[in-house]
C-alpha cells in the first residue's frame, strides 16, 4: 500500500482509449467489519467504488477500463460480470500487490485526512468517501436534490424531516418522527421505525430500526451495528432496537413482526366471535398451525397472528400449504418453490383477495411472492394490512 495518496491524473495510465486503474486493498487491517468483499465493493451512495471508476470512465470518453485488483480480484470480475447497465469494455488483472498508482477514493477527488491504518480508521474512511460523495451530489442537482434523493416506493410520514444531504433507497419505509441527516445512507427496503435520528450514517439494506433509537456516526446493518463515535461493535443489539428484515427461510419472526402482529390480533379480534378450534392441521415441512372453523376466511388469520406473537410463524409470506394443497399445482416448477418458500399469515396473494390455497389465482400470487425480493413485497402487504377492518 503506498503511503501517498496521488490526485488525478497520476494515479490513472492512459494508452489508446484505455484507462488502467488500480483498486486498493484493505483486507490487512479489515479487522473489525471482517466484510466478506473487497473494499472496492463497498456501497459508496449508491454503488460501490468500482462502478463509481466505470461511471467516470464512461463520461470521460474512454473505450476501456482495465482494473489492477490485489484484493479477491474473481469478487470484482464477478460483480462487473453483472453490470450490463455500463456500455463499456473491462478487465480485471490479479496482481500479487498494489502498486504506486492506486487511488483510493472516488474518481477526481483527493482523500482529505489520510489513508486508513486500522479496522476502525478503515470504517471512518468509508464514511468520509460517502460524505464526499453526497456532498457533490448536493451540490450538483440543487433545488432538485430532494427529489433525486429518495427511491422509488417509499414511504415517508409527513412528520418525518430530512436533511440533506442524504440518499434514500428504494421501499424505504421513515416512520413519523424520525430525521434522516445530513451525510446518511438508507439502502433498499429499511424501515425506521418512528422518532428516530440518524446522522453521519449508513443503514444497510433490509435493516429494521426501532423506535426512539439514535445513530450519530455509525454503521447499521440488520443487529449489527458499528459505532464509530465510541468505537464499539455491537455483534447483536436486541430485536426491538434493530434486526434484518431479511427472512433467509427463516420462519421465527423478528421482534418487531411480533409486536405488528399483536396490534393486528386486537384490531381484528372481532372476526373470531363465530369461530371455533378444532385441534391443528399439518402444513408441508411441518409446520403445525391451529384449525380454525369459521364462515369468516379473515378469522384463519387472526388466530394465526397469535402464532407470530408466539414465535412460530412469519406475519408475511406465502399461504402456508398442506401437502394436498401442494399435490393440487400441475405445475411442478411452482410446487418446488412454494414447497420451499417462507410461510406467513399475510402475502401477496391477500392484496388480490386470494386468502387460502384452494382461491382462483392463489398459486400464480404466492409464487410470484415467493420469487421477489422481500423488499418490493413488504410495501404492498403493509398497505394491505393497513387497510384490515
Amino acid at each position: 500500500m503506498s503511503a501517498s495518496v496521488p490526485s488525478l491524473p497520476g494515479s490513472l495510465r492512459q494508452a489508446r482509449g484505455v484507462l488502467e486503474v488500480e483498486l486498493p486493498d484493505f483486507s490487512n487491517i479489515d479487522l473489525v467489519r471482517s466484510s466478506p468483499e473487497p473494499f472496492a465493493l463497498w456501497p459508496i451512495g449508491d454503488q460501490g467504488l468500482v462502478f463509481h471508476w466505470l461511471d467516470y470512465a464512461i463520461n470521460e470518453g474512454y473505450s476501456q477500463i482495465t482494473f489492477r485488483v490485489s484484493d479477491r480480484p474473481a469478487d470484482i470480475r464477478d460483480a462487473l460480470s453483472h453490470a450490463s447497465l455500463w456500455p463499456i469494455e473491462w478487465k480485471v488483472l490479479a496482481v500479487a500487490d498494489v502498486g504506486e498508482f492506486v487511488h483510493y477514493g472516488l474518481p477526481g477527488k483527493d482523500v482529505a485526512g489520510g489513508l486508513p491504518s486500522d479496522g476502525w480508521t478503515l470504517l471512518d474512511f468509508w464514511l468520509e468517501l460517502e460524505r464526499q460523495w453526497l456532498s457533490e451530489i448536493n451540490k450538483e442537482n440543487g433545488d432538485l436534490v430532494e427529489h433525486l434523493a429518495v427511491g422509488r416506493y417509499c414511504m415517508i410520514h409527513s412528520e418525518a424531516k430530512l436533511r440533506m444531504p442524504v440518499l434514500i433507497g428504494d421501499h424505504v419505509f421513515i416512520g413519523p418522527g424520525c430525521v434522516v441527516g445530513p451525510n446518511c445512507v438508507i439502502e433498499e427496503g429499511s424501515m425506521l421505525a418512528g422518532h428516530s435520528e440518524v446522522s453521519n450514517a449508513h443503514i444497510l439494506a433490509h435493516t429494521f430500526l426501532g423506535p426512539v433509537t439514535s445513530i450519530q456516526y455509525g454503521i447499521l446493518g440488520g443487529s449489527e451495528l458499528f459505532d464509530l463515535k465510541h468505537r464499539v461493535h455491537h455483534q447483536r443489539l436486541e430485536g426491538h432496537l434493530a434486526e434484518s428484515f431479511e427472512h433467509k427461510g427463516n420462519i421465527k419472526p423478528p421482534i418487531w413482526e411480533r409486536i405488528y402482529a399483536l396490534r393486528l390480533y386486537f384490531k381484528l379480534r372481532h372476526h373470531l366471535r363465530n369461530a371455533s378450534i378444532e385441534g391443528k392441521t399439518e402444513f408441508i415441512n411441518g409446520l403445525m398451525l391451529p384449525k380454525v372453523l369459521s364462515d369468516d376466511s379473515m378469522a384463519v388469520k387472526v388466530v394465526w397472528l397469535k402464532e407470530v406473537c408466539a414465535g412460530r410463524l412469519r406475519l408475511v409470506g406465502v399461504n402456508p400449504r398442506t401437502e394436498e394443497d401442494l399435490d393440487r399445482i400441475e405445475n411442478r416448477e411452482w410446487r418446488s418453490i412454494l414447497e420451499s418458500a417462507t410461510p406467513g399469515v399475510f402475502g401477496y396473494a391477500d392484496c388480490h383477495h386470494c386468502h387460502k390455497p384452494q382461491d382462483a389465482d392463489e398459486a400464480l400470487h404466492s409464487v410470484f411472492h415467493a420469487t421477489q425480493d422481500i423488499a418490493c413485497i413488504m410495501p404492498l402487504v403493509e398497505q394491505y394490512m393497513k387497510g384490515l377492518k
